[in-house]
């Protein structure tokens, strides 16, 4: 990445590795208590202050290779604003800045330097303060002395950082057009911002945690050919927090880039915090190291934001995200944000005998594909990049909630097979619909849905490639929105653990109908079944025994009545329903006769028409008299939670709070499985 172009300003840098440039001059006190010491050795500025704010207006700012100014200040929480003239030329600091508490060889309090004409810390300069601040863009004498930290401004310079700067125990803002650090910033106990702007508040707390605020500005220059923050190659900053913040990113050939290192660390259990963001538009570069991790044991992993979410903004991601926990501890959380997104770096939010943290991917649409790449409004990830990810971190797909246009809700399109081993889940959190076309694998890791509809397509869905997607997984969680396959040829679908399905959620698996009395749902496997609890009230469905080597082929229908099947007045601790109606009948519709399906009076079910019994498990405290004439297919919304295992398991009325499987089908042919909570099921 090139270096930010500053003109003269450049010019003027260059010409400084030859010639020397003297201490400060011409400095007038304008606000508050100091004096300036010239003489005091030669090649040194000495500021005396005794007011713990004071505002110094210089006529010229710079500090020659081996020359010192030195600010001697009451206390830590001390400051003093330097501002240059208009005609005093770009302030060069080859030497060192320093402050200190009067009397005291301690770090001293906070150094502003405002200068317009631009800011170079060259390759020799050292600053040493409790805090310092470098900024093009001026800030009012009332605001500074109110502590309104309030910068504004609109000309072509900027600030650049090829030395080392030390804030012992404060900030490090450096604020401008552009602003370049190919050097060294360190600011251990507090905040490290680069920020390009016209309009820059800082110091306060914003609702993502950061402090800065920058504002688009709708008289800013257009500066195609720069980069508004680059933290280069060999630049490297440690902070508790670290904010790249850029406005009116568009205006720029590149909004942020990072190419070096970025650390951000509190105290040892803690990670820090790390924001790269553009607040309108351009592109967002990392191909360095963003690195937010905790090292001390049972350390909580910090935070890594990279946001670009306004209009045609873009991520390009080809470096490390590091958020890991210390040992026995927990993962941060990292997060990319903005309408396209490229992504072929390496994120790690481990915490090694502790939990692992969870990456957001949040582009406007996505499509997962071995082939492709983003462009327009749709970001692609390959299945490689995702599973790389999958082994050190969670993995959360979101999109945006609509297309430019307003017409799209945002979906993914998985087209490509995913295939993980660790324990991770990757969830779909997408506003629109989630389309499944490739198969996901992750026997010890799972997915979770939080999307408008996930389906495998069958004749009528918006999906038509087909159901050849298979899932075997170790968990599925369905927090939000409809899981859908109702198809005559189902793909496979086996978890190893209870399935948890929310309760606005919708999960069938169905090997047709359409849910209606006359045409209900055919279910076909332990999934099928354990979803009925999620369909609203009045679907109808019919139970599929068509696999059992016994059957005489013809589908056994299990009727209910969901108006008197469970009476909960009688069975107030809600430990187990009262089953009032139970018929098995093997002819496929409703028979009006009990006799029929149930000959001897006992409750016993008829088994494929033959007269063979399965017995019938019913829970505790049920009864299996008064059967009702006519019966109705079983419902969803009364109050059952059935799983058949030669006979039928009431088990528990609503409300139901994860759905897990309370028993499993377990019955020749396609209907398998074990007791204990799995589903599985192909047909």
């Amino acid at each position: 990445m090139k270096r930010n172009t500053y003109g003269l300003v450049a010019a003027v840098f260059a010409a400084s590795m030859i010639c020397s440039h003297a201490n400060p001059t011409g400095g007038a006190v304008s606000s508050g208590a100091a004096s300036i010491n010239y003489s005091s050795a030669p090649g040194t500025v000495t500021i005396t202050q005794t007011s713990n704010l004071a505002i110094i207006n210089w006529s010229t700012f710079s500090i020659a290779s081996g020359e010192t100014t030195s600010f001697l200040q009451p206390s830590t929480s001390s400051a003093t604003l330097n501002r240059v003239s208009s005609t005093g030329g770009t302030s060069i600091i080859n030497g060192t800045l320093s402050s200190y508490v009067n009397g005291t060889t301690s770090p001293g309090g906070a150094i502003y330097l405002i200068n317009g004409n631009g800011i170079i810390i060259g390759p020799g300069g050292v600053v040493n303060a409790g805090g310092f601040t470098a900024s093009t863009r001026d800030i009012a004498d009332t605001d500074f002395l109110n502590g309104n930290l309030h910068f504004t401004g609109n000309n072509a310079n900027g600030v650049q950082n090829n030395g080392t700067i030390n804030a012992l125990g404060g900030n490090v803002y450096l604020i401008g057009k552009t602003v370049d650090n190919e050097g060294a910033i360190n600011a251990a106990g507090g905040t490290a911002g680069l920020v390009s702007g016209d309009d820059v508040l800082l110091a306060q707390q914003n609702a993502d945690g950061s402090t800065v605020t920058v504002n688009p500005s709708t008289s800013a220059t257009s500066a195609p050919t720069q980069t508004a923050v680059n933290n280069g190659v060999s630049g490297t900053i440690n902070a508790v927090s670290a904010e790249l913040q850029a406005a009116n990113g568009n205006l720029y050939a590149l909004a942020i880039n990072n190419g070096g290192t970025i650390r951000a660390n509190t105290v040892s259990h803690q990670g820090g915090h790390i924001y790269l963001t553009s607040t309108s538009g351009g592109g967002v570069v990392n191909s360095g190291t963003l690195d937010a991790s905790a090292t001390a044991a049972g350390g909580q992993g910090g935070s890594v934001a990279i946001n670009n979410n306004n209009n045609n903004g873009t991520v390009t991601d080809s470096g490390s995200i590091l958020a890991k926990g210390g040992q026995g501890g927990a993962g941060g959380s990292a997060q990319i944000i903005a309408q396209l997104i490229t992504y072929t770096g390496n994120t790690d939010l481990t915490a090694p005998g502790g939990t692992t943290g969870t990456l957001l991917l949040a582009p406007d649409f996505i499509t997962i594909a071995t082939t492709g790449q983003s462009q327009d409004y749709t970001s692609v990830f390959t299945p490689a990049e995702l599973e790389s990810t999958l082994a050190t971190a969670n993995v959360l797909l979101g999109t945006d909630d609509t297309d430019p246009l307003g017409s799209l809700q945002g979906s993914i399109s998985i087209n490509s097979p995913l295939t993980w081993s660790s324990g991770s889940t990757l969830t779909f959190g997408a506003t629109g619909a989630v389309y499944l076309n490739g198969d996901i694998i992750a026997p010890n890791g799972g997915i979770g849905i939080a999307a408008d509809m996930i389906t495998s397509g069958s004749s009528g869905d918006v999906n038509p490639a087909g159901v050849s997607a298979n899932i075997l997984l170790n968990n599925f969680t369905l927090f939000a929105g409809n899981f859908v396959q109702n198809s005559s040829t189902l793909p496979g679908f086996q978890v190893t653990s209870p399935l948890v399905l929310g309760g606005q959620s919708e999960f069938l698996r169905s090997g047709g109908g359409n849910g209606t009395a006359t045409n209900p749902y055919i279910l076909v496997d332990s999934p099928g079944v354990a979803g009925i609890p999620t369909f609203p009230t009045g679907t109808y469905y019919v139970i599929d025994f068509g696999n059992n080597p016994s059957n005489i082929g013809t589908p056994v229908t299990v009727y209910f009545d969901p108006e008197g099947l469970l009476s909960f007045d009688a069975n107030t601790s809600k430990s187990a329903p009262t089953l009032l109606s139970l018929t098995f009948d093997p002819n496929g519709a409703p028979t009006g006769s009990s006799s029929e399906n149930d000959p001897d009076g006992d409750g016993g079910a008829i088994n494929d028409g033959h007269g063979s019994k399965k017995g019938t498990n019913i829970a505790s405290g049920s009864s299996t008299s008064g059967f009702p004439s006519p019966s109705r297919l079983l419902t969803a919304g009364s109050g059952i939670n059935a799983i058949f295992n030669g006979g039928v398991y009431a088990v528990k009325p609503p409300p139901f709070v994860t759905q897990e499987l309370d028993a499993i089908l377990s019955l020749d042919g396609g209907l398998q499985g074990s007791l204990g909570g799995a589903a599985s099921g192909t047909h």
